[in-house]
């Protein structure tokens, strides 16, 4: 008994039910098609605008307050330099959770079902040293200024929240999003 969805019967097949290789391609557009209108509707729930969903920007928060600038929304949005400061912010702090051993800072890395073990080769000594202070570096850069507007660990911790753990851009106050652009901006001219 074979078990699964129905064979689509738009492609020829073989008897061993593997698609006969001049359609393969054709199959494979159309499942591309199939997932691209499900990432296009989330991205449209989202509140972005049709032409721009298939856009890669779309699939993120940071990515979106991007398209947001670009779209002269200039009250909700970052600018090019930001989103570059915070896709290095992202990877240093990935590259310090894969040394410390932690599991990715975001939701959707945590697999709760996989069969665990196995590991990476430990990095040199070297590397642990540069990635620890990249990270330390970064950390003291949005500690400062938050400090320097009057708001503490909040600009650390808003940016974090956005780049990293993904928080949804708009949930952020007006407030937030000066917060994020203030410890972005001190990224860009720290790091």
């Amino acid at each position: 008994m074979i078990t699964g969805r129905p064979h689509d019967p738009r492609y020829p097949r073989y008897e061993n039910r593997h698609i006969k290789y001049s359609h393969r391609q054709a199959a494979r557009k159309a499942e591309e098609r199939d997932i691209m209108s499900v990432a296009t509707l989330a991205r449209v729930r989202h509140g972005i605008a049709l032409s721009d969903a298939p856009n890669a920007l779309a699939g993120h928060p940071i990515g979106r307050l991007r398209l947001a600038w670009l779209a002269e929304d200039k009250g909700r949005g970052i600018s090019r330099r930001q989103l570059e400061a915070a896709e290095a912010y992202q990877k240093i702090i990935y590259a310090h959770a894969g040394i410390m051993g932690l599991p990715m800072p975001n939701v959707q890395a945590q697999d709760l079902t996989g069969i665990h073990g196995g590991s990476r080769p430990e990095p040199d000594e070297k590397t642990i040293f540069e990635i620890r202070g990249r990270f330390r570096d970064a950390r003291r850069l949005l500690l400062d200024a938050g400090a320097q507007i009057g708001v503490g660990s909040r600009v650390n911790a808003i940016v974090y929240a956005v780049v990293v753990e993904e928080r949804d851009e708009r949930t952020l106050s007006e407030d937030e999003i000066g917060m994020l652009r203030c410890g972005l901006n001190a990224l860009d001219r720290g790091l």
